[in-house]
């Protein structure tokens, strides 16, 4: 019978980096220091959030008793025939074709109420505007109707969810400039 011996293993050789004799020695200061470093550059966001509070709130304000509806309720107002002077709404068609929207960039002033009719030219689109929580199928040749109010200004998305390369932003200017 047969001895079975194991093949011989070729053993790979990884390189090796040589550190300095200092770095070896404090290499566990080096570490806290790199820590301590990170968690004072990249503090938690949760005073950036306090801010945009802030900024939301002087936006509603300018709107009086009615800062505290939806988009919805305001556009139920306006459609039963109640004029709210401190509210400007704006009206956008945007057109939802292979790979694009058509305009893919609308400009609006904070606290400006926006509906835009989004009508799919071609096939079946959907639409996702992430600042302001709207998802929306749009079926082909039909107009679908979505409205937020602008609350504070920036620069958001909106964008395709079947495709990632179909996308937009809508402008929110601060309307004291």
């Amino acid at each position: 019978m047969r001895e079975h011996k194991p093949k011989k293993q070729n053993k790979v050789k990884l390189p090796t980096i040589k550190l300095p004799k200092v770095l070896k020695e404090n290499i566990g200061i080096i570490i806290l220091i790199l820590i301590l470093v990170g968690i004072f550059a990249f503090p938690k966001c949760e005073k950036e959030e306090a801010e945009v509070t802030d900024v939301f709130q002087e936006t509603a304000d300018d709107l009086g008793e009615y800062r505290n509806m939806t988009a919805k309720e305001l556009l139920a107002l306006l459609d039963e025939g109640r004029e709210i002077k401190e509210l400007v709404v704006r009206e956008f068609d945007i057109f939802a074709e292979k790979w694009y929207f058509s305009p893919n960039e609308i400009t609006v002033n904070a606290g400006e109420l926006v509906k835009l009719n989004i009508k799919a030219v071609d096939i079946n689109h959907s639409i996702r505007i992430p600042m302001f929580f709207i998802s929306e199928e749009l079926p082909y040749d039909e107009v679908v109707t979505v409205s937020f109010l602008a609350k504070r200004p920036g620069r958001f998305i909106f964008e395709s969810l079947e495709n990632e390369n179909m996308r937009g932003t809508i402008v929110v200017e601060d309307f004291l400039e």
